[in-house]
C-alpha cells in the first residue's frame, strides 16, 4: 500500500530560519540559473561543543556574492542567515533524492579567518513551524538511546513547500513519538549532517554519502 503525505493546504509561509556561523570549507562554485540569475554553492564547517563538526550546504545568490571576492574565500569564517529548503532531484536511474540546503538570505564574511572551526564561537542554529506530513518513526539504538525520526513540511510563498527530515531524541523522543499526522509544531534544532555507507546493488561495493536532518533539542504543539 502506497503511504499517503500529509501537505497542508494553508499555503501561508511558515516560520524558517537558520542562522550559521563556522568556516568555508571551499571556494564558491557555480551550483544553477533559474530566472536569469545564478547560484552557487559551498558547504559550512560548523563545530560542536564535542568537537565535531557539521558540513552544513549552503546556496547563495550571485547578487550576495557581488560584493566579495568568491574565488578567495575558502577558510574564511562566515555568519549565514537563511532558509532551510529542500529539493527533489531527480537522478539518472529516474528515483528522486531529497536535497537539504540552506538558502541564504545574507551572509558576512571575517577576512582574519585562518580556517580553523571554534567550539566555542561556532553556532548553528534552526527554527521551524511545519506539519507533520508522515507518521513518526520510533526506535532505540543498540547503546539504548531512543529515538524518534519525524518528518515536517514547512509551507513558502506562492504555495510551495519544503520537506525536512528531524531526529529526536530521549524524552523529546518519547513525546515525538505521540504526534499525529497534520499537527503543527514548532521547533529549535541544529542542522546536522552525518556520514553513513550505502551497498550499491549485488556487486557488494559500498558508497559512503552524507545524510541532513535537523536535530531537535526542543519543540512545541501548535493548537
Amino acid at each position: 500500500m502506497t503511504e499517503r503525505r500529509y501537505v497542508a493546504t494553508n499555503h501561508e509561509a511558515c516560520f524558517n530560519n537558520v542562522q550559521l556561523s563556522g568556516v568555508l570549507e571551499s571556494n564558491f562554485e557555480y551550483s544553477h540559473n533559474f530566472a536569469c540569475e545564478n547560484f552557487y554553492k559551498n558547504r559550512v564547517r560548523v563545530a560542536r561543543l564535542s568537537g565535531t563538526e557539521d558540513f552544513v550546504p549552503v546556496i547563495i545568490s550571485e547578487f550576495l556574492l557581488s560584493d566579495i571576492k568568491a574565488h578567495t574565500l575558502k577558510g574564511k569564517r562566515v555568519e549565514v542567515e537563511g532558509q532551510f529548503r529542500s529539493h527533489n532531484k531527480i537522478l539518472e536511474n529516474g528515483k528522486g533524492m531529497l536535497e537539504l540546503f540552506v538558502f541564504a538570505t545574507s551572509i558576512k564574511v571575517n577576512e582574519e579567518g585562518n580556517g580553523e572551526t571554534d567550539p566555542q564561537s561556532d553556532y548553528n542554529k534552526v527554527f521551524l513551524e511545519g506539519y507533520i506530513c508522515k507518521p513518526t518513526v520510533y526506535r532505540v539504538t543498540p547503546f539504548g538511546r531512543e529515538i524518534t525520526e519525524v518528518k515536517i513540511v514547512v509551507n513558502r510563498r506562492f504555495g510551495k513547500c519544503d520537506f525536512i527530515p528531524c531526529i529526536t531524541w530521549g524524552r523529546i523522543a518519547q513525546n515525538a513519538f505521540k504526534l499525529q499526522m497534520g499537527e503543527k509544531i514548532r521547533l529549535e534544532g541544529r542542522f546536522q549532517s552525518r556520514e553513513y555507507t550505502k551497498r550499491l546493488g549485488d556487486s557488494g561495493e559500498e558508497e559512503t554519502r552524507t545524510a541532513y536532518e535537523v536535530s531537535v533539542s526542543s519543540f512545541t504543539k501548535i493548537e
